[in-house]
């Protein structure tokens, strides 16, 4: 197994023979926009033979100028050795800890075993997710829904919704800021949206009513999946349920333009057995019914999918000290929002 890093796009691709989920995440186009947004990137390309490698895409970031770490999202199915040559190396490079969420695995309880200092946390990415497959015609992903999310989708249409796509920042600031006032949820500055808005991989949709946009979202496209990514919509209008109608035309494009794969990125977490809540179901999704996504995870089921989730996040530590330091600060900035 060898260990090299990757400045050549063309390089970074996935090939035949690669192991790919198909993860915007550790997609080039996403690394150069994370670079943007003040973010140190870096790609290994970890050969596994003449026919075969693995991609990890990571971002640095500084917490205060003596305590650096890694994020890893979404890291495809590496072998043991290639977690330990792939932790040694970012110890190496001076990062205090590394986040790591793997795609699938059970790489945390190997590092265990080897010897590495593991701290479990929460998903920074969401863990719970509907995937929808694209894969047969328009009349059977619109027979496999909901018969409510269906009557609203043709209420939209009858009641003069129109969605077209678009890159347009400032209609998806306006509503973003109204959104996130109306549901009380913290949000990215308006350069950030500015940023991905621009990528050739994102493609905004925008629903108006007449003249006036009522509801926009933003999604990914990479290799065979496409993921709504974020949403917002306007206070105004909202009996004309234009939100479901962008989500079909969204598909819709999708389908058209050869994914397979809509995937709602994220929803709320199944029931735990360990530690009983009170459940709620919609439309063959079940989920704790206390949890804050209860109501976008009932828009979103209402569209049909496969519930999927994937392993919990864990650090590794590298720095106890630094690490100790982090986890004070971060308690202090949580205190400092109650």
């Amino acid at each position: 197994m060898t260990l090299a890093l990757c400045d050549n796009q063309t390089a970074w691709e996935p090939r035949k023979g690669d192991t790919t989920d198909g993860e915007f995440l550790q997609s080039w186009e996403w690394g150069e926009f994370q670079r943007k947004t003040g973010k140190t990137v870096f790609r290994f390309l970890m050969e596994a033979g003449p026919h075969a490698r693995e991609r990890v895409q990571g971002f640095g970031e500084r917490i205060v100028p003596t305590i650096r770490f890694v994020s890893l999202p979404r890291i495809g199915a590496l072998d043991g050795p290639s977690w330990v040559l792939l932790m040694r190396e970012m110890q190496q490079k001076g990062y205090a800890f590394a986040r790591i969420e793997p795609a699938h695995g059970e790489a945390e309880n190997f590092l265990r075993r080897q010897g590495f200092s593991v701290v479990s946390i929460s998903n920074r990415q969401p863990r719970h997710t509907l995937l929808l497959s694209l894969t047969s015609d328009n009349d059977a992903i619109l027979s496999s829904m909901h018969a409510k999310t269906r009557y609203n989708i043709q209420l939209a249409e009858r009641k003069g919704v129109v969605v077209q796509k678009m890159k347009n920042p400032d209609i998806f600031w306006r509503l973003n800021t109204e959104t996130t006032k109306r549901d009380r949820f913290r949000s990215h500055e308006k350069s950030y949206y500015e940023a991905m808005i621009a990528m050739d991989m994102c493609h905004q949709f925008v629903a108006f009513f007449e003249e006036t946009p009522l509801a926009s979202m933003l999604c990914v496209g990479y290799q065979n999946r496409f993921t709504y990514l974020h949403g917002c919509s306007s206070n105004a209008e909202r009996q004309r349920m234009a939100p479901y109608l962008l989500q079909w035309r969204g598909m819709q494009y999708a389908k058209q333009e050869g994914y397979a794969c809509y995937d709602f990125w994220g929803i709320a977490p199944p029931s735990d057995t360990t530690h009983p809540a009170p459940e709620t179901a919609f439309h063959h999704v079940s989920w704790q019914a206390n949890h804050p996504w209860t109501g976008i995870t009932r828009f979103k089921a209402g569209f049909g999918g496969e519930a999927v989730s994937y392993p919990p996040a864990f650090e590794v530590v590298f720095s106890p000290r630094r690490y100790r330091i982090y986890a004070l600060a971060k308690k202090a900035r949580a205190f400092s929002r109650m």
